[in-house]
């Protein structure tokens, strides 16, 4: 029996990956924005650290928070600041949290770095502050404070809201 060649498997592996995107993007464009292939394509791709993260804190966890937190702003961290700081120095517009048109809906999910460190941020500064670390939890509202293009997307409410904001609120309590 001959054995195919490298040409042939090459060309066999990318024939069934092209099937399985096709497939893919057809069972996303029929079950739309709400069915669950979605949200876990979404959470594969658009931020995994701060859902684990988030994840905790909705299961009250505040340590595991504090930790996934922490792993999410280790991994986020220099390409998050770096998007901060071209925004800052472009003195790009800051985005409104309620109304964003299709185009800043766009722009702003493609900041997933900064969008990411800017949530973790946040979850740390909370999951500190829940386990009465304040000096801890003071240092990340302060780093959330500085993110201010960072920006999370809710989807329930079909809205972003700012860490950034929130961060300001807790602070002034």
């Amino acid at each position: 029996m001959r054995k195919p060649s490298i040409l042939t498997t090459m060309l066999v592996a990318c024939a069934v990956m092209l099937t399985a995107v096709v497939g893919l993007v057809a069972v996303l464009a029929f079950e739309g924005s709400t069915g669950p292939l979605h949200h876990a394509v979404s959470r594969s791709f658009l931020g995994s650290p701060p859902q684990r993260a988030v994840d905790a804190v909705n299961a009250a966890d505040w340590e595991q928070a504090l930790n996934e937190a922490r792993r999410c702003i280790q991994i986020m961290g220099t390409a998050g600041n770096r998007d901060q700081a071209r925004l800052e120095s472009e003195r790009a517009g800051i985005p409104s949290p309620v109304r964003t048109t299709h185009e800043e809906m766009v722009t702003i999910m493609r900041r997933g770095a900064l969008n990411s460190l800017a949530q973790c941020s946040l979850v740390e500064a909370e999951a500190a502050e829940r386990l009465g670390r304040v000096g801890e939890a003071q240092q990340a509202y302060e780093r959330t404070l500085r993110l201010s293009y960072g920006r999370v997307y809710d989807n329930d409410a079909k809205w972003f809201w700012s860490p950034a904001e929130r961060a300001a609120k807790a602070q002034s309590r």
